[in-house]
């Protein structure tokens, strides 16, 4: 398992930065998709789908909330 602060290091990205990413608090945007590629193996198309299904389950929380 990659520890944060060597994600950060492999990414390029603060080791705050990976922190808000990994308690969602900032979305993995196209450029940090394509850096956690490089830096994990795991395909950019994945950490994005990945984001875009976190998005929308985190919608819908909030109009449940809402309802």
């Amino acid at each position: 398992m990659v520890r944060r602060a060597e994600l950060a290091r492999r990414t390029g990205r603060s080791t705050e930065r990976i922190d808000q990413i990994i308690r969602g608090k900032v979305p993995v945007a196209g450029d940090t998709a394509r850096r956690l590629e490089r830096a994990t193996g795991v395909p950019e198309r994945l950490w994005n789908n990945l984001e875009s299904r976190y998005q929308e389950h985190q919608a819908r929380l909030a109009e449940t909330e809402r309802l």
